[in-house]
């Protein structure tokens, strides 16, 4: 899910003031232990994920300006911790740190670049593009600005334009060209021209300047983009070849949160699950809800006991999650999956499914709703795929197959 619920560990009841009564005697508890409310959280139930992540140390009040380099690296590393987590909580204190410039529309540029990323992470892309034609428009510094063109270049793709995504890109080889042309190769891939666009990114690879030990992260997302390249061509050897190079290129003890659930999805797609379930073995407990999601799907393909724990207890996260007025727009793909892949419910995933394509349109995005208007025999959503597909320029031979598929059963 994109988003997570905040929960306690002990509490299960809340004592509530009822203005209704207020004419009334008002009624005084016998003791703390009488029960007024009891939330309607079933997550309360049977969810271990109760944990809240370390709560940051409060820092004494001073009549000082508050320090920019601080609270950005701050944010920054709460970030960093929430992508490989998978738990957005900790984007909450990320904002937390930010919190001086809040209403500032004069915050220095380093600010609005670390809020506009935070934007982007919670799937507000149209108050992060605001954000950053402001920043761009400021004349920021030469690495604000590549930062922010890549963070604009990376918003338009999601969002399937990639004109405007390859115009940003452009921009951005003002400061980097290395970026700038992976950046590209990316669009170029997406719309199906994929020979050209995998031997840019292979050329990127094999070029002097990432071999050194600091562009390893640089090399780890240059091949994940391959391997997910090629697994929309339906290369899966090749893409599985890059998927494992990339793993190769992460850092001893280091995570990538990104890569961890690309790999899992491309297993599951495989009919894997058992891979899957050792893949996610070692992820932090409690699960975050990405790694609860395909370990949920995994134990369902195998008919695992476990599956029906892991599944109530998914369940109750999203109860949790619509509860609290988070829409399918921020959870819409998750949503859809379990409904489809746990649940059996076509119907129900297809509602989220094209709710969720109002916000995203990744490619995994129109491969979600294909197998669920597939799943539900529904003709008319296979033929919204088949339109908004070609409306994008996206190519990916999974939807091509399955729309054939669908269209000759």
């Amino acid at each position: 899910m994109s988003t997570y619920s905040i929960s306690l560990r002990c509490c299960v009841a809340l004592l509530l003031s009822i203005s209704s009564l207020s004419e009334a005697a008002p009624y005084v508890p016998a003791s703390d232990g009488v029960v007024l409310e009891t939330l309607p959280y079933r997550l309360f139930r049977s969810d271990t994920r109760l944990a809240l992540p370390p709560r940051p140390e409060p820092k004494s009040a001073v009549n000082t300006a508050p320090d920019v380099s601080t609270a950005v690296q701050s944010a920054r590393q709460y970030l960093e911790q929430a992508r490989e987590r998978g738990d957005p909580r900790f984007a909450g204190y990320a904002l937390a740190a930010l919190r001086p410039w809040r209403d500032d529309v004069q915050a220095p540029p380093a600010v609005v670049l670390m809020q506009a990323t935070l934007d982007q992470y919670q799937h507000d892309f149209s108050k992060a593009r605001v954000r950053l034609m402001h920043i761009l428009q400021s004349a920021p510094a030469p690495k604000i600005a590549a930062q922010a063109w890549l963070t604009l270049a990376t918003i338009e793709r999601v969002q399937g334009n990639y004109a405007e995504s390859d115009r940003a890109c452009n921009s951005l080889a003002r400061f980097t060209t290395s970026y700038a042309l992976a950046c590209l190769a990316e669009n170029t891939g997406l719309r199906g021209q994929r020979d050209s666009a995998r031997t840019q990114l292979n050329d990127l690879l094999s070029s002097s300047a990432l071999q050194g030990v600091e562009q390893i992260d640089t090399r780890r997302w240059l091949l994940t983009t391959l391997a997910e390249l090629d697994e929309r061509a339906g290369r899966t050897a090749s893409a599985e070849h890059f998927y494992r190079q990339a793993f190769a290129n992460t850092a001893k003890d280091a995570q990538d949160g990104y890569l961890i659930f690309a790999y899992a999805d491309f297993l599951l797609a495989q009919s894997r699950p058992k891979e899957v379930l050792r893949l996610l073995a070692n992820q932090p407990e409690p699960a975050s809800d990405g790694v609860l999601l395909r370990r949920t799907i995994a134990e369902k393909k195998l008919g695992l006991k476990q599956a029906e724990a892991s599944t109530i207890q998914l369940a109750e996260r999203f109860d949790a999650a619509r509860l609290r007025g988070d829409g399918a727009a921020k959870h819409g793909r998750e949503l859809a999956r379990f409904q489809l892949q746990v649940q059996n419910d076509s119907a129900g995933a297809l509602i989220n499914a094209r709710e969720n394509l109002r916000v995203q349109k990744e490619p995994v995005d129109w491969l979600v709703m294909a197998q669920a208007a597939a799943a539900a025999h529904d003709g008319q959503a296979l033929q919204e795929v088949k339109i908004g597909l070609a409306q994008q320029g996206l190519s990916d031979a999974r939807i091509a197959r399955l729309l054939q598929s669908a269209q000759t059963s």
